[in-house]
């Protein structure tokens, strides 16, 4: 089963106020922001948590995009996905307006329940 996370919020800030805001709350928990070359004419960035894959994080138009694919690193990098999701929240005026968790570990945190899926090759 592949499970990704991503996190939808409509924001009317720029691309630049939002890396102003970002980057010391990323520091926080220790991720890095790593400016991406955009993709087409969309601004974006990748977030550095370390041995596993980037979290992709972009902005069209007001629609701030989060998305990460977590199912080949297992439920520690999921955890530490929403850490970022929830880091991120809190910098935005709105929050998310919505999250999809394919564990559904946003809604429930429950850490019992998210050890138990299995990850998928890819």
């Amino acid at each position: 089963m592949a499970i990704d996370v991503t996190a939808y919020a409509e924001t009317g800030a720029s691309w630049e106020e939002l890396e102003r805001r970002f980057v010391p709350a990323l520091d926080a928990i220790d991720v890095r922001w790593l400016e991406a070359p955009p993709t087409g004419h969309l601004p974006a960035a990748s977030l550095d948590v370390g041995a596993a894959d980037l979290i992709s994080l972009t902005l069209r138009e007001d629609l701030l995009v989060l998305h990460a694919r977590t199912s080949p690193w297992g439920p520690g990098f999921h955890q530490r996905v929403l850490a970022v999701v929830d880091a991120l929240q809190a910098e935005l005026s709105g929050g998310w307006a919505q999250v999809r968790d394919g564990a559904d570990h946003h809604a429930r945190r429950d850490p019992d329940a998210l050890r138990q899926l299995r990850p998928s090759p890819g």
